[in-house]
This record gives C-alpha cells, structure tokens and sequence, in this order.
C-alpha cells in the first residue's frame, strides 16, 4: 500500500471545513484514499478500493466528495480522451509533484511521468509568445511495453 500524503489530506479536510461542508464517514474515507494514489483514478476504481477494504461507499457519496474536492483546487479532473474522468490530487506546498500522462490504447493503464526536458519546452513556447501558462496537463496515447509485446507476438 502507498504511503499516505497526510499534507494533502489535512489540507482537504481543513479546505472543506472552510468552504462549510459538513465532515462524514464517506468523504473522510474518498480523501484517505485519494491521500495514497500516486497517480489519477476513476470514481469506480476509488469506490471498488474502498469495498475492498470493507468501506460500502455509495457511489453517489464518491462522486459528491470528488466534486466537493476539486471546488477546493486540491483535486483535479482529468479527462485523458477514454471517455471517463479520472481524479488527482494536486500539489500542496513542497509536498506535491507534478506530471503528465502516457495512457496504453490497449490495456487502458495510466503511467505518470516527468520530464524537466518537456516543462523547459513548455515553458520556452510560453516565452516565445508572451503567454503566462498557469497550469497545463499532457497525455501522451499509444501502446504500453506488455501491450506492444502481445501485439508483436500475432
């Protein structure tokens, strides 16, 4: 099991207080979880996680604590062209990392990335055409190495 960024979590916790949304059993137990994920996540992935460890959590409940969430800016959706949304924690502080995504046509996996060589080139287009860029996000689509493998062997 990942290790949970408790910096992220209280800064959930403490965001939705502020924002005067009521504390609960379900939206405690979606921002314990999204604490552990490394990497962006479906409702239904959080929802099935959660089963499996015993937590019943509605559906419904999931989706209120993700939106609730991504109000805060502590959260963000991600849409990376499969026709679901995923959701990712964003930076606090030194605490958080940002990245970009590959995401496998084939098998439907998500692999985070970073690149200080492509935050250079973004940065250096901004330059080129006086453009503050505030935030940005890329995925990258193709066929993960198992995938790719599996295809050769046809």
């Amino acid at each position: 099991m990942a290790q949970a960024d408790t910096n992220w979590a209280d800064a959930a916790e403490t965001a939705l207080r502020e924002l005067g949304r009521k504390s609960g059993v379900a939206r405690s137990a979606v921002i314990r979880q999204l604490s552990t994920e490394r990497c962006a996540v479906s409702a239904e992935e959080i929802s099935a996680t959660l089963a499996d460890k015993g937590q019943r959590i509605g559906r419904a409940s999931v989706y209120r604590a993700l939106e609730s969430l991504a109000e805060t800016g502590l959260l963000q959706r991600i849409d990376l062209g499969d026709g679901s949304s995923r959701w990712e924690r964003a930076s606090v502080g030194e605490s958080g990392h940002h990245h970009h995504h590959l995401l496998c046509r084939s098998c439907g996996q998500i692999i985070p990335f970073e690149s200080d060589s492509l935050e250079m080139a973004i940065n250096a287009v901004a330059n080129e055409v006086t453009f503050k860029v505030e935030s940005h996000d890329l995925t990258l689509h193709g066929t993960c190495e198992r995938c790719a493998g599996e295809t050769s062997k046809r």
